[in-house]
């Protein structure tokens, strides 16, 4: 099963954990939240930031996967339905509280925009009692998916935007260490995301042969080791 979660984005033992924003910084985000989304989902976006996201294993991706049918993948979307708004929230509030005004960029606004409206569609969904809900249900999150390919450039034109503004061609640390901590939550935020894609590629009466064919179950290959890779 998947279990409580860290509060530290670090990969460790196999697992990827994800940042929580400290309480000051959690704090002003929320105000300036608040100026720029509905009273509703500004208060479901706050809820679910409030909130640490679950670590997850890639053995657990793995063996979760491997013997996937129809019943299992029910289990799936209702587990990321309730796991994924955790992590886009994290990254809005991150998104808010970025140093020296970098949160008030235009690209960074668009970026920050994006993620609120990922975050209003899939909380849209509240049950899964078909595969034909699973099937809606990963429309949704390809086009996430390909509506977020963009964002690290959008961030880079964000970055741009304010080092003239500020008339400066290097930013502090702070700017980088806060874009680290946003990047490090996107990572594990689609990497659950292209798990649940990649497993919808091959029919379930085809995946047997093709995990046995490739070694991979989804986009985790039974013979990644991560310790082996730091």
């Amino acid at each position: 099963p998947l279990r409580p979660g860290i509060p530290s984005f670090v990969r460790q033992d196999n697992q990827l954990f994800e940042s929580t924003m400290p309480i000051a910084s959690f704090q002003q985000a929320r105000r300036m939240l608040s100026a720029s989304v509905h009273p509703v989902l500004l208060s479901s976006i706050e809820l679910h930031a409030a909130k640490r996201s679950t670590p997850v294993s890639l053995q657990t991706l793995y063996e979760f996967g491997k013997n996937l049918n129809p019943s299992k993948m029910l289990e799936g979307c209702c587990w990321l339905q309730n796991e994924l708004p955790i992590r886009i929230a994290h990254r809005i509030m991150e998104l808010q509280d970025l140093p020296l005004g970098l949160s008030d960029t235009p690209s960074v606004r668009r970026v920050h925009d994006l993620y609120v409206d990922s975050f209003r569609q899939i909380r849209e969904f509240s049950t899964f009692e078909s595969l034909a809900d699973d099937a809606k249900f990963t429309q949704v999150l390809t086009d996430m998916k390909t509506r977020h390919a963009n964002v690290p450039i959008t961030m880079a034109e964000g970055v741009k935007q304010l080092k003239k503004q500020l008339k400066v061609s290097v930013l502090p640390n702070e700017v980088q260490n806060c874009l680290d901590r946003f990047y490090g939550g996107r990572i594990s935020l689609l990497m659950l995301v292209g798990q649940h894609l990649a497993l919808r590629l091959v029919p379930l009466e085809q995946l047997e042969e093709e995990i046995s064919r490739t070694g991979f179950v989804g986009v985790v290959s039974g013979h990644c080791n991560p310790s082996q890779n730091r």
